[in-house]
């Protein structure tokens, strides 16, 4: 049985440490503080960042512009360029001491379905072999057919870059490495009710929404960290998934927007993500509303 443990040269703070199957399931004293490493200090990031800050880890991130890099460091975040798209070289002094690293970086638009993944694994293997990781995934990773979909579930889209690269980080990280599928994100001003309003013959009215707030993201991450469990992959999406035309409708009406029409006769796809996973394993709740725009 491979056991993976974060490593611990710092301080010993470990309250127990079970073990199940081929994972580990490592309880962290709530004094212990890690060296945590953000890849993509974005929209998801930045905030992620911020309250892992707040918990008293060191946070080490990176960011494409450099004027971003300067703002960030005043908020007393290690940030150091990184543009995936060109060099991927990091300066070991940002990567010797690393615990855990959490990838947010989004897909590269390249042609190449392989291009992506290939990307992550330069990053990945510049860090050390002790050091954990999670991967922000998507619920894109399955078929837009009807039906529910859990983490076992075999209908994906195999020619998706985000599933490549999660096969290809699974393959070098093994139980080093927790994915998190993330439905479509609300938060902080982003909705998808911004973008379709006012819009018409919007298809699929009766298909189910799939969202996630981004504080219930930070949130799920903030507990695998705790419980330093990796080794999974997980479904992120909140539990109310009403129809899209019944939910739309509904926040239209609410917060006084542009009205919508829907395109009737359009194929049903009725597409339910199970995050009940992750509910019942880290005793995890969805605690923000996806009914409101904030």
């Amino acid at each position: 049985m491979n056991i993976n443990v974060i490593q611990l040269n710092r301080t010993n703070a470990l309250e127990n440490n079970i073990h199940k199957d081929n994972h580990s399931y490592i309880y962290i004293n709530k004094n212990y503080k890690l060296n945590i490493c953000i890849i993509g200090l974005g929209w998801l990031g930045t905030p992620l960042a911020e309250k892992l800050k707040e918990d008293g880890h060191t946070i080490n991130g990176s960011t494409k512009k450099k004027t971003k890099k300067n703002a960030i460091i005043k908020r007393e975040i290690n940030a150091f360029i990184l543009d995936v798209s060109k060099s991927i070289f990091i300066n070991q002094q940002q990567t010797s001491t690393i615990d855990i690293i959490v990838i947010t970086i989004p897909p590269l638009k390249k042609e190449n379905q392989n291009y992506y993944g290939d990307k992550l694994i330069e990053i990945v293997e510049q860090f050390p072999e002790t050091s954990k990781f999670i991967f922000t995934s998507s619920i894109s990773v399955y078929e837009n057919l009807s039906g529910e979909y859990n983490e076992d579930s075999k209908k994906l889209i195999q020619s998706s870059p985000i599933l490549i690269a999660e096969k290809k980080l699974s393959g070098l990280l093994n139980s080093r490495l927790t994915i998190l599928r993330l439905g479509g994100l609300v938060g902080l001003n982003r909705h998808p009710i911004n973008i379709i309003q006012g819009k018409k013959n919007i298809k699929n009215p009766k298909g189910l929404i799939n969202l996630v707030h981004i504080n219930d993201v930070i949130n799920a991450i903030k507990v695998i960290i705790k419980k330093s469990h990796f080794g999974y992959t997980y479904n992120l999406v909140n539990p109310y998934n009403p129809e899209r035309k019944i939910y739309y409708d509904k926040m239209i009406e609410k917060y006084n927007l542009l009205p919508v029409s829907f395109e009737s006769s359009s194929k049903i796809i009725h597409r339910k993500i199970n995050a009940s996973k992750i509910c019942k394993e880290l005793d995890f709740s969805f605690n923000t509303s996806i009914k409101k725009i904030e």
